[in-house]
């Protein structure tokens, strides 16, 4: 028994829609947002003059894109794909390694200068957070359980940062090389860092105390391994990419793995993931990407993406 009128723009016609507790609808000067307690209305989308038509349906798709249904035609419209974030004016900063979104929801990025920075859930730009290495830009982060923080760096070691404060572990502390491009944590729970000269597992034990075991992957030639990425095995074992192709960890060190239907062995992997499907998804220098899958335990190669499937580049 109650009726309201909302200072809202004329010409909405059929096209209304109700979704996440938000209406939408179209008028001719654009698609509008409302809230239904408040009655506050927000322009989204703004069309020009030449796009005036007359609205019949407004539909919004999974990607939050709307569709507009007109006695003329149908319109598509969406959003920016790509939002700045403010950063402090700080010499270096253009240079950004690593990104990381906490379990906080907080955003974390890796500069140069051993900088890290960071932007809270309802904050528009970033603030600088800590610096953890002299000189070497931040590679990754990783997060445990605990909101223990982990970094690597380019080339003065891994950094650990908690309630007790920072410490820098380097080969000093018996790392296996100062310089990691990547950290990752197992299935079976083990934190792993990796970059020249293979990979090491992080012990921590419950006093704080860190060691490492190290595992190396032996060339025959004085140009190293650098490894950039981790991935487990149904089975529980653990594969890792490098600029040498797949490798995989067995007993005390890395031997070379390999991928099924493929005619190459050393593919300069870059990166490593699973979607929800089980795909195996690689990213490669010079050889496109690599979607497989596991066939008894080996990746098997499904298909290969290059060019001619639209990729800029190899």
């Amino acid at each position: 028994g109650i009726y309201r009128k909302g200072n809202t723009k004329l010409g909405t016609s059929n096209a209304l829609i109700k979704k996440n507790g938000r209406f939408y609808y179209y008028c001719q000067e654009g698609i509008y947002e409302v809230d239904p307690g408040t009655f506050e209305t927000k322009q989204l989308f703004a069309f020009s003059s030449t796009q005036w038509e007359w609205g019949s349906v407004l539909l919004q798709d999974n990607e939050n894109n709307f569709w507009v249904g007109t006695h003329e035609q149908l319109c598509y419209a969406r959003k920016n794909l790509f939002t700045g974030i403010l950063q402090p004016a700080l010499f270096g900063f253009d240079e950004l390694w690593s990104v990381k979104k906490l379990r906080d929801g907080s955003i974390v990025g890796g500069s140069n200068r051993g900088r890290v920075f960071r932007k809270e859930d309802d904050s528009s730009s970033f603030y600088k957070w800590m610096t953890l290495f002299p000189l070497a830009a931040v590679t990754d982060v990783y997060e445990e359980p605990d909101n223990t923080l982990w970094f690597s760096s380019s080339y003065q070691g891994i950094s650990l940062a908690d309630k007790t404060g920072q410490r820098r572990f380097t080969v000093n502390e018996g790392l296996r090389d100062n310089t990691n491009f990547m950290l990752f944590k197992s299935a079976g729970g083990h934190l792993y860092a990796g970059g020249d000269r293979g990979v090491s597992r992080i012990i921590k034990d419950e006093q704080g105390n860190v060691r490492f075991t190290n595992y190396s992957f032996h060339t025959g030639s004085t140009d190293y391994v650098i490894v950039y990425c981790g991935l487990d095995k149904p089975s529980g074992g653990l594969l890792f990419g490098s600029n040498r192709g797949l490798l995989e960890l067995k007993d005390s060190s890395l031997v070379p793995g390999y991928i099924k239907n493929s005619t190459r062995r050393n593919y300069n992997i870059t990166d490593m993931r699973k979607d929800a499907q089980g795909n195996i998804w690689i990213s490669t220098v010079g050889d496109g990407i690599l979607i497989c899958s596991f066939d008894n335990d080996t990746l098997r190669l499904d298909k290969q993406l290059t060019e001619k499937d639209g990729l800029s580049s190899l």
